[in-house]
């Protein structure tokens, strides 16, 4: 979550130093331009890629404690953050370090409101954003979907490796995993767990498609013709995407495991898996 924060951070200042242009009522290439090139794509990058790594091992967290009954230890989460930092670091500065210097050629332009990759670099816009934000929906609903499954009961128990073992009450000494009677969950509860990437999708979806007709437009006549007034609002939009996941996190994390009644495992159960397993239950 801090990971995203700090992402969150860097994306907002990067879009809160375009007071510059409004003063000056005219945005200009340069060092000042480059610098919030920088800001802009260490920011986007950071937060798709967060946004990532934060749906990807919530929604593999959630349906492998339900599916296989584990628990998977913090290790993972640091791998996932390390490799994520490391990419995004060396994916922005290597694209400013070799372009910006080649003489004539400025890798962060005006688009015009503010400055992002110029329109020489669609590969390194698309690498460097679009693709992660397509790869962040697709991995959130296909991960969700067995969830889904399994709670109508579409999908049963077995006892192969592929099939769920759904029991809650005991501990099993053997395997050091919670099994479980049932899994069932109140409406509620499901769509708890599937609200951050229905949100996610709203954010991101809208300046996803503007963004496309932008790029298809400059292709044909060289020159953007999306209305100022449309760019600014999803811009807004997409850039109030960390007070959404300030709002979300804390109301559906919580609840994506909370049991009731019968059904709910006993405090010594969570204490055993929870030192074993070096994680916290919730």
């Amino acid at each position: 979550q801090l990971t995203l924060f700090a992402a969150e951070v860097i994306q907002g200042l990067g879009h809160a130093v375009s007071m510059k242009w409004v003063i000056e009522g005219k945005v200009r290439t340069g060092t000042f331009c480059t610098a919030q090139g920088i800001m802009q794509q260490l920011g986007e990058v950071g937060v798709a890629l967060a946004t990532l790594a934060r749906i990807f091992t919530i929604a593999v967290q959630t349906f492998a404690s339900i599916w296989w009954l584990h628990i998977p230890t913090k290790k993972t989460a640091f791998i996932i953050i390390g490799v994520e930092w490391i990419f995004v670091i060396l994916f922005v500065g290597i694209g400013f370090g070799v372009h910006t210097h080649t003489p004539g050629t400025y890798y962060a332009t005006p688009t015009p409101y503010w400055c992002w990759l110029g329109q020489s670099f669609k590969a390194e816009q698309i690498v460097g954003e679009y693709v992660w934000f397509w790869l962040t929906l697709l991995v959130s609903f296909s991960s969700y979907l067995p969830l889904f499954l399994l709670h109508y009961g579409i999908i049963e128990e077995g006892s192969a490796w592929y099939a769920p073992m759904v029991e809650v009450d005991t501990i099993d000494p053997d395997k050091d995993r919670v099994k479980s009677k049932a899994f069932s969950w109140t409406p509620a509860k499901l769509w708890t767990a599937i609200v951050y990437p229905i949100v996610y999708c709203l954010v991101i979806l809208p300046c996803s498609i503007i963004r496309w007709i932008g790029f298809r437009q400059e292709a044909i006549s060289g020159e953007s013709h999306i209305s100022p007034m449309v760019t600014f609002v999803f811009a807004v939009l997409f850039t109030l995407s960390g007070v959404f996941n300030s709002v979300i996190y804390p109301l559906t994390r919580p609840r994506i495991f909370e049991r009731t009644g019968a059904q709910a495992p006993s405090h010594r159960a969570e204490e055993k898996v929870s030192n074993e397993s070096g994680s916290t239950t919730t």
